[in-house]
C-alpha cells in the first residue's frame, strides 16, 4: 500500500546520484535564479510580457525534491527557461505561509507539490502542472507556454 512513497524515495536517491555525478562532470554548472514568489510580482511580469514559472515549495517536501533533480534543475529545463526569457518565482511553504496556502487552494491544492507556468499576458490562464513532473513533461509545458506567447501576441497584434 505504501508503494508509491517507497517509489518517491528510491528515485529521489537515484537521482541525487546523478545529479552528483553530473555536478562533477560538469564544468559550469549554471542554477535557476528564483525570485521570492508574490502573486503581485508574478502578475506584473506576465502583463510586461514574460512567461512566469512558478514552483511552490516546502523543504519537508519528498516529492518537490525529487521533481528538482529529475526535472527542474536539469541543464536542458535550465536551458529552455533561458531561452525562453521565462521569469522563475518561488513560494515557500515550509512554514505554512498564508499567502501560499491561499494560492494553493485557488489551484484545487492542499499541499505542495504545486508548479505553474504562465503565459505571457494571460494572469488568468495558467497552467497547472502535474504533481510529479518528468523533464520531458515540463519542457513540453515549456513549449506550450511559448506557443501561448506567441498566439497571444499574434493576437493583440491585429
Amino acid at each position: 500500500r505504501d508503494v508509491f512513497p517507497l517509489r518517491v524515495a528510491v528515485a529521489a536517491a537515484r537521482a541525487h546520484r546523478e545529479a552528483l555525478a553530473n555536478c562533477a562532470n560538469e564544468e559550469s554548472s549554471e542554477a535557476i535564479r528564483w525570485r521570492p514568489w508574490s502573486e503581485q510580482a508574478v502578475e506584473e511580469t506576465i502583463r510586461a510580457g514574460k512567461i512566469a514559472f512558478v514552483d511552490f515549495t516546502a523543504a519537508y517536501c519528498t516529492v518537490c525534491t525529487v521533481n528538482k533533480l529529475l526535472a527542474i534543475n536539469t541543464q536542458e529545463v535550465i536551458e529552455k527557461l533561458k531561452t525562453l526569457g521565462v521569469a522563475t518565482f518561488q513560494g515557500d511553504f515550509s512554514s505554512g505561509d498564508s499567502d501560499v496556502f491561499a494560492a494553493l487552494q485557488k489551484h484545487g491544492r492542499a499541499g505542495v507539490p504545486l508548479n505553474l507556468i504562465y503565459p505571457a499576458g494571460r494572469p488568468e490562464a495558467p497552467l497547472v502542472l502535474d504533481t510529479e513532473l518528468t523533464k520531458s513533461y515540463l519542457l513540453q509545458k515549456l513549449d506550450e507556454a511559448a506557443v501561448s506567447r506567441s498566439a497571444s501576441a499574434a493576437t493583440l497584434g491585429s
